[in-house]
């Protein structure tokens, strides 16, 4: 029997909490009515993090990050925990440190009292932020992958979860779930839940306690664990519910979250987001019957919830991942879903990053919170920061017009075809329509790319052997490739690298090592750092997709422009440079390279 001290030290804090008005009910649930607005965070060098834990510590200036660095953070690659700070105008890595593998949850006691649990039965213990962390032994063995963690009072107890790794596929573990408990500085291996499924997530508040996992759950009292019935939407292959987070709000009430996958042709293998509420001694389907508000889909968003949080004051956040389009592989990106003092779940809109998913949430009041994802995506709500970029759309497949008078150039002047869906430019004398429009307005119009300077034509590429459908602007080459899926059929031309094929000797341009100051990110496929200036711009106006990897280090180059030297970096697609004379949104361009080709190419003066 599960020793009563976890029950007693709840319920001393849950009185704490409620004397200050911060117990959530039933019936007095309190929440933010303000809509929240998330702006993208500078992870510093963790692009190829994927992390899997946040927990914000010291009000809301600090944070500690944990995951698992290399591709996808996929088991056998190494682990990482990050602090961050917040300085007043911006959060900025404090300090970083790496393990032998990933870590996927995080508590903080204090910040002299911090523990981490990750893959391999990894248990990890820091006592301040000089010294090192320690790992700490555990009864179950490396077998086990270990989920989620929760430290009560000073330390004195904690409770982690887990499973255990099938290394002898396909013969099935017998009871592949692992629950430990941190009593008298040691941990206990407690076998009172089992089942055949692991568990994902554990969380203790007001004087009870929640486990869940892809299909089940438990519940804690004085008497012990108790297996939970959850809602089934049933499927040909039994039922869809997989759960990945829960917060417990007092004995009787806690909410959990995940997805319904169907399965089968007839659904698409579209998962859908699931929220479950434990109210009367039932778990409820919310969204079944009432659901996202503001959703912009009919049918529902496409997608799943990794991670909930609710604050003291009863603002609720859950966090995931979302596909907009009806296209299988199209615009994956985070999703936000905020519980507001309606009672109801909200979609809310969030700022859009290729591929990438929010794993995990952490909030200390209505109105900040940090959350963290994939690839090193870190987002913060209550912090300001620039416009997000847009969501980008499906792109349909260019359609040109006749684009120039026989024997012209691509850059000669044409009509205005005065079609629907064209937008034509008498700046330059050239239109704007099909797949390239949508790709041009949804990643940023004429403040990003310029004006259009050809009509799309057929350009031939002679090292890859290929004559992709082009069109030129100030500042980048749109390229068709319809060979891609959505969005990645829209590319942007590697004007960067082509048009610095000769200066490949030059200082600027050989790879050098690693730098380490704040705000600077460092690339290892070419070997160059990004610094501070071009760092936040390149993050939150497109990234690797838009401008790929840089190919040179930042330095002073004069502008065949306006005869100016300025801060300039190649990247692969374009060239970013540096204007400390402009206002603070202009500061930050990219180099007129499609004019510069062009003029090359001897099609312009």
């Amino acid at each position: 029997m599960v020793q009563n001290y976890t029950i007693r030290l709840l319920t001393v804090l849950i009185a704490a909490m409620t004397v200050a008005g911060m117990l959530l009910g039933t019936h007095s649930t309190q929440a933010q009515t303000n809509s929240p607005v998330w702006a993208l965070v500078d992870s510093g060098p963790n692009h190829e993090v994927d992390f899997h834990g946040v927990f914000m510590v010291n009000g809301t200036v600090g944070a500690w990050a944990v995951g698992g660095e290399g591709p996808m953070g996929s088991e056998g690659t190494g682990g990482v925990a990050v602090r961050f700070a917040w300085n007043g105008q911006r959060w900025a890595q404090q300090l970083r440190d790496t393990f032998p593998t990933p870590l996927r949850a995080i508590a903080v006691v204090s910040e002299s009292n911090i523990w981490a649990v990750g893959d391999r039965g990894l248990i990890v213990h820091r006592v301040n932020l000089e010294d090192d962390w320690q790992t700490v032994a555990q009864p179950a063995g490396n077998n086990i992958n270990l989920s989620a963690i929760q430290m009560f009072g000073n330390g004195e107890e904690g409770w982690a979860v887990g499973y255990r790794r099938n290394t002898n596929p396909p013969e099935p573990i017998d009871n592949p779930t692992v629950l430990l408990h941190y009593q008298n500085s040691v941990w206990h291996e407690d076998s009172s839940i089992t089942g055949n499924l692991p568990q994902q997530d554990i969380h203790f508040g007001g004087g009870g306690g929640y486990t869940v996992g892809y299909s089940a759950a438990w519940r804690y009292d004085q008497n012990g664990w108790h297996a939970e019935t959850l809602p089934c939407r049933r499927t040909a292959f039994g039922c869809s519910t997989e759960l990945h987070s829960v917060r417990t709000l007092n004995s009787g009430e806690a909410w959990a979250v995940g997805k319904n996958q169907p399965h089968g042709p007839s659904t698409g293998n579209f998962s859908q987001p699931l929220i479950l509420h434990r109210v009367a001694g039932v778990w409820q389907d919310v969204l079944q019957d009432q659901p996202l508000l503001n959703d912009p889909f009919a049918n529902g968003t496409q997608g799943g919830l990794q991670s909930i949080s609710f604050s003291s004051d009863g603002f609720g956040i859950a966090v995931g991942y979302q596909k907009r389009t009806n296209e299988l592989t199209c615009c994956r990106g985070p999703l936000v879903v905020s519980y507001r003092a309606d009672g109801r779940w909200h979609y809310e809109e969030a700022p859009y990053v290729a591929g990438g998913g929010l794993t995990a949430v952490s909030q200390v009041d209505g109105t900040h919170a940090l959350a963290v994802g994939d690839r090193g995506l870190v987002m913060s709500y209550g912090y300001g920061g620039p416009t997000p970029p847009p969501w980008p759309t499906s792109t349909p497949a260019p359609s040109p017009q006749p684009t120039a008078q026989a024997g012209g150039l691509p850059t000669s002047r044409v009509p205005d075809p005065q079609l629907p869906n064209v937008r034509y430019f008498p700046q330059t004398g050239h239109s704007l329509q099909g797949g390239f429009r949508v790709y041009w307005e949804a990643h940023g119009g004429l403040a990003q790319f310029g004006y259009p300077l050809t009509e799309e034509f057929h350009e031939p590429d002679e090292v890859r052997g290929i004559a992709p459908q082009v069109q030129y602007f100030e500042r980048a080459r749109f390229e068709y490739h319809p060979e891609n899926r959505p969005p990645y059929d829209v590319l942007l031309g590697l004007l960067g690298s082509t048009s610095t094929a000769g200066r490949r000797n030059e200082p600027a341009f050989c790879p050098v090592a690693a730098q380490t100051g704040p705000g600077t990110l460092f690339f290892a496929p070419t070997g160059h750092n990004m610094p501070p200036q071009f760092a936040g711009y390149w993050q939150t106006h497109g990234g690797l997709p838009v401008y790929g990897y840089p190919i040179s280090e930042a330095f002073q180059e004069t502008s065949p422009t306006d005869g100016k030297p300025y801060l300039v970096q190649y990247f692969e697609r374009n060239r970013l440079e540096y204007h400390p004379e402009l206002p603070e949104p202009y500061r930050v361009s990219l180099g007129l390279l499609g004019t510069e080709t062009l003029r090359g190419y001897g099609w312009l003066p």
